[in-house]
């Protein structure tokens, strides 16, 4: 029930970041799942094998930047409720 015990003036601050960090992270798999698709259409085994080591690569930096992301905004906001904490 943290987002209860924020100010009014945060709430809607805080519903945007949450809908930030779910619009990030469904962008990253949808933007996975696209890659996969086309590493999938690749004839060539070796190329294959390459393009889908990339596809794992990708996978994990969009993981890691979406929850970068929505860490980040979370802490801007709370930082930007609380007039008592040192920037």
């Amino acid at each position: 029930m943290l987002i209860l015990a924020l100010p009014m003036h945060s709430l809607p601050g805080a519903i945007v970041a949450a809908l930030v960090g779910v619009a990030v992270t469904l962008t990253a798999a949808l933007l996975a799942l696209r890659a996969t698709l086309y590493v999938q259409q690749v004839s060539h085994p070796l190329l294959r094998a390459t393009a889908m080591a990339g596809v794992l690569l990708l996978g994990v930096l969009l993981l890691v930047a979406s929850v970068y992301v929505s860490v980040q905004v979370a802490l801007r906001l709370s930082k930007q409720g609380n007039p008592g904490t040192a920037k």
